[in-house]
Formats: structure tokens, sequence, C-alpha cells
């Protein structure tokens, strides 16, 4: 009781109070002179360091089902902490990064996982056309390119492959999330 106690940071008197609570927010020397009835009794110094908390940054990722796809955080040596997303939504995924001194920075972003389509090629029952045939559509479930020989504008001519085989023909489909699905289809000549 009667004892009043000043906080000094460099040999300069911060804050004094008779029963105060110090909070240390800088660097420096500091220590604790208490004042008890007029005699001073200083604690020992204690020497703080402080340290800029990192800036850490991270991005969104969007990749397509059964892919993977690479998360990126700066600075680099972090830890991310994802999640399992599931088609066609967004997850939040955080990025941690510790530096040297000990000192943490996080980040957010999204990952989502785009659907990827099923593509089918439809055709008739047959793998084998003969050499004359008219040329045949290549249609499938959904929207896409065909490629393969004899194949030229989504028709598959059986007289431009000529006569043997198989002959691959491929069907590829490229959804609104950018996912690529493929089907291929084996026909003779």
């Amino acid at each position: 009781p009667g004892s009043t106690f000043s906080l000094v940071q460099n040999n300069t008197v911060i804050q004094s109070g008779v029963s105060p609570n110090f909070t240390i927010n800088s660097g420096g020397v500091w220590k604790v002179i208490e004042n008890r009835c007029g005699a001073f009794i200083e604690s020992n110094a204690i020497t703080t360091v402080m340290h800029d908390l990192p800036v850490v940054s991270t991005s969104n990722a969007t990749f397509c089902e059964g892919m993977q796809t690479i998360l990126v955080g700066f600075p680099a040596g972090g830890t991310f902490n994802v999640s399992n997303p599931y088609s066609g939504n967004s997850r939040p995924f955080s990025y941690t990064y510790t530096n040297s001194n000990g000192c943490s920075g996080s980040a957010t972003a999204y990952v989502t996982a785009n659907a990827l389509t099923q593509a089918t090629i439809n055709l008739t029952n047959h793998s084998s056309y003969p050499l004359n045939s008219e040329p045949i559509l290549l249609t499938g479930n959904v929207s896409a390119q065909y490629s393969g020989v004899g194949v030229s504008n989504s028709y598959f001519t059986p007289s431009q492959a000529g006569i043997g085989g198989p002959y691959e023909i491929k069907m590829i489909h490229t959804n609104a999330g950018n996912c690529v699905s493929e089907n291929v289809v084996e026909l003779m000549v």
C-alpha cells in the first residue's frame, strides 16, 4: 500500500499508476520502477523486439472432378487447410505462413470442383460400315467435336477412311466449367 509504479521504456516513463496493468506493444528496453514511500526499486530490464507480421496471400483455385489442382500461397513454405470440396460448390481454404521470428499470417480463398460431364457417342449397333455407305452423322449425348480418320464436320465417311480399321473416332466435349471429357469408339470399314 502506498506504492506507485512507472513503466519505463528506454529510460523514458511511459505510464504510471497505483496498481497498473502494463501492456508492452513496441520494442525497446523495459523496466518497472516502484516508488515505495520515496524509495525507488527497479525491476530487471526486459528487452523486447517487435517483428512485423508477414504479408500472406493466396488465390482461388478451380479444377475439374478427377483432376488435381495446385494451391498457391505467398510467401512459399506455409500450410494449407482445405476441406474436401464437392462438385459444383466452392469451399473456403486458408493458407498460413509462419516466418523465422515465429510470427504468423493467414489468407483465405476458395477452391471449386467443377463437374465432369460424361460424354457418349451415339451410334447404331454397327461397328463396321461398308465402304460405299453414306456418311454417318456423329452425335452424342452432349455437343462435341469429333476427330479421327475419315471424320470431317461431325461425319464419318467410310470411303474417306478406306477399307480396314479399326479406326478410332474421338468425341471431345468441353462443358461450361471448362472441363473436358472424351469418348472413343472404334469403327471398321
